[in-house]
C-alpha cells in the first residue's frame, strides 16, 4: 500500500461544487480573474467549482448566510490579493447584508422576518467593525499542514 504525505489547509468550511453567480454593485475597471473566482465589470461575481470559503466568521451559518458569505468573500479575497481596489470594501460589506436579505428561505412569518432584518443589520455592523480593526495585508492564507507519509519498514 502506498500512502503519500498529505499537504492540506484547514479552516475552510465549504467548497463550491457548481458554477455560482451573483449580481453586485461592485464595478472594477477591468474584469478580475482570481483562482476559481471572477468579478466582471458589469458587477457579476462568479465562483467556479472548487472555490473554497469559510462561511461567515462569527455568524450562525444559516443557508441564507452561507450564500451571503460567498458573495462577500469573493470581493474580500480579491482585495486581499491586490486585484480589487480596497475602496470597494464597504460596498462588499453592504453586499453581505443585501444578499442575506434576498436569499429565498421560504415564508418566515412576520416575527422571523423582523428578526432576520435585525440580524442582517447586526452582521453588517460586525463586519464593518472587523474591517476597521483587522490588519491590512496583501494576501492572507491558511497555513499548510502536513501529515507524514506511512513509515517505511526497516
Amino acid at each position: 500500500m502506498r500512502i503519500d504525505t498529505l499537504y492540506y489547509t484547514d479552516g475552510w468550511n465549504a467548497k463550491v461544487e457548481v458554477l455560482w453567480r451573483c449580481d453586485s454593485p461592485i464595478r472594477p475597471d477591468e474584469d478580475i480573474h482570481g483562482e476559481n473566482y471572477s468579478i466582471y465589470i458589469d458587477g457579476t461575481i462568479e465562483a467556479r467549482s472548487d472555490f473554497l470559503y469559510d462561511f461567515a466568521s462569527g455568524a450562525v451559518d444559516t443557508d441564507a448566510m452561507k450564500v451571503a458569505a460567498l458573495a462577500h468573500d469573493i470581493p474580500c479575497r480579491a482585495i486581499r490579493q491586490g486585484l480589487l481596489d480596497p475602496s470597494w470594501q464597504p460596498v462588499a460589506d453592504r453586499l453581505l447584508q443585501t444578499v442575506y436579505l434576498r436569499v429565498d428561505v421560504g415564508d418566515l412569518g412576520w416575527f422571523k422576518s423582523s428578526v432576520r432584518k435585525i440580524r442582517a443589520k447586526w452582521v453588517f455592523r460586525a463586519v464593518r467593525e472587523y474591517q476597521k480593526r483587522k490588519p491590512r495585508i496583501l494576501f492572507e492564507s491558511h497555513p499548510v499542514k502536513r501529515i507524514p507519509a506511512e513509515k517505511k519498514d526497516k
